[in-house]
């Protein structure tokens, strides 16, 4: 037994041995991998901190920075130098306001000086031909606008510069403007709803004619003697002018605002000229397919080019040619514009008349749905009024009822009542018995009913009016051929007294021992 005992303590020994070693590695493999789990941790720190301070994209991105700096330090002093160097000319700077203004009043005073009066003498207009300054010009005061003479008329187209006097700019604004309002009418037009069919109010964009000037240039003198100032031309684009159809604008390159115009068009030749359209321009479609997207001064453009000619194929065009491209150019462009109107007259008239049918349908729906409601509440009246008919009827019926059994539970109470009453004094006295007997009084009553038929009963003296009245109401219910007698009343022929004391006692009334009553039926 000893030895079994120490056996079994060796085993328990061995096996908590085993027990703490397992614990000991177990601790041991969470260290380790603590310390791994620590070591990625830093791994990973240290990678996010060399990629977010370290990577070359920062680093070039900071260095660029810097670059950019140095060298606004280091040339500011230079381009403050260049401004005393080289100083801003009459007509440069396209921010200066006025300049670009100034450049095209300067550009129409040289063609009108230097080409136009020396071709075909002087005019009193220096400017285009138009509506305004023809009330603006000494010459048409007296006539305000009224016909005058041929030749002065063909005089004027002649001797009159058909360039703007401003710049260019502010000639896209206008036209925009314009477009914008001819847009608007055409809108209002289109979602009006008047029966007389007029086209829009606004007049539609002129086309713009584009005119670079190089100053330098051998052929720019020859094609502006010979053919831009030529009597045809300028009768032509004087004309168009005048009627609104057409604006002008020329510069020279030499300046800020014709330096712009030359860069945005690649011209690359002179001299240049072109027609071209000018359109609102919308987010969607900066750069059109057919034109080009522009902004000057935070106006935004699109130029539809409809004639384009610049260089040597300019300067030895034929006049006639020249002028048979610009006048077909304009008159595309014109039917365009009337077709376009055309188009919305069109599509106005066809709304108009869709909309009177989808009035006149409206109207007769209208009318259909009105008589279908008059229809409906006409049938909702009588439905109504039979409703109320048969709930007047449930009601009558109902109060009748409730009246019937109101009757019927007051007559049951006063049959009851009755019955109690006779009970209280017993069945009738033997009929031997009248006068007194016994001390006791006894009364022989003959009752004269409203239909002539007479009854007799005997009571005792000590009974009281209710119970002759209990007796008849009882007799009433159970003898219907008599007729249905409920409000009664009685009445006595000696004495002659109407018996209406209930608790009066027979002797008291006098009723004994004989008498006769009357039954007055008060329903009767």
């Amino acid at each position: 037994t000893t030895t079994g005992a120490g056996a079994g303590n060796n085993n328990n020994n061995n096996n908590t041995s085993n027990t703490n070693h397992t614990s000991t590695v177990n601790v041991n493999d969470e260290d380790d991998n603590r310390t791994i789990r620590r070591r990625n941790n830093n791994n990973l720190n240290f990678s996010s901190t060399y990629t977010r301070y370290l990577s070359p994209s920062l680093l070039l991105s900071k260095l660029i920075v810097i670059l950019t700096f140095l060298f606004k330090v280091i040339f500011f002093p230079l381009k403050q130098i260049s401004f005393y160097l080289f100083p801003s000319r009459e007509f440069d700077g396209l921010t200066t306001t006025g300049v670009a203004d100034n450049a095209a009043q300067a550009f129409v005073k040289m063609i009108y000086q230097d080409y136009i009066v020396l071709i075909h003498g002087h005019s009193h207009h220096h400017g285009p031909v138009s509506q305004n300054n023809e009330h603006d010009s000494d010459s048409d005061s007296d006539s305000n606008g009224e016909s005058e003479d041929n030749e002065l008329e063909e005089r004027k187209l002649i001797t009159t510069c058909p360039f703007t006097s401003t710049g260019y700019a502010n000639t896209i604004e206008s036209i925009t403007v314009q477009s914008s309002k001819h847009q608007q009418s055409i809108t209002e037009y289109t979602s009006s709803s008047a029966d007389v069919f007029l086209p829009p109010t606004e007049l539609p964009p002129p086309l713009l004619m584009i005119y670079l000037h190089s100053p330098l240039h051998p052929a720019s003198k020859s094609f502006i003697t010979q053919k831009l100032c030529s009597r045809q031309i300028l009768r032509y684009l004087n004309s168009e002018v005048k009627h609104s159809q057409l604006i002008c604008w020329g510069g020279s390159i030499h300046t800020a605002d014709g330096k712009n115009v030359q860069s945005f068009l690649n011209v690359t030749s002179y001299p240049f000229l072109a027609l071209v359209r000018v359109r609102p321009q919308r987010p969607s479609n900066s750069n059109s397919s057919t034109g080009t997207g522009t902004t000057f001064n935070n106006v935004a453009a699109n130029l539809e080019i409809y004639f384009k000619m610049e260089g040597p194929k300019l300067s030895n065009i034929h006049t006639n040619t020249l002028y048979t491209y610009m006048s077909k150019s304009i008159q595309t462009y014109q039917n365009l514009q009337n077709e376009e109107i055309s188009r919305v007259i069109t599509r106005q008239q066809e709304t108009q008349l869709r909309n009177e049918q989808d009035r006149e349908y409206n109207e007769a729906l209208e009318e259909a749905q009105r008589r279908e409601r008059e229809k409906e509440e006409e049938l909702q009246r009588l439905e109504e009024e039979q409703r109320f008919k048969e709930e007047e009827e449930i009601r009558i019926q109902n109060e009748k009822e409730e009246e019937e059994r109101e009757l019927k539970e007051k007559m049951d109470h006063k049959l009851n009542e009755a019955k109690r009453i006779l009970y209280l004094y017993g069945d009738e006295p033997d009929s031997t018995k009248s006068g007194s007997s016994g001390g006791e009084t006894f009364a022989r009553i003959r009752f004269m009913l409203p239909n002539g038929k007479r009854i007799e009963r005997k009571f005792r003296g000590k009974e009281t009016i209710d119970t002759v009245k209990s007796f008849l109401i009882l007799y009433f219910e159970e003898n219907e051929d008599i007729g249905k007698i409920e409000n009664f009343q009685l009445s006595s022929n000696y004495p002659k007294k109407a018996l209406v004391d209930g608790e009066a006692k027979l002797e008291s009334e006098g009723l004994c021992p004989q008498a006769v009553i009357m039954v007055q039926d008060l329903d009767a």
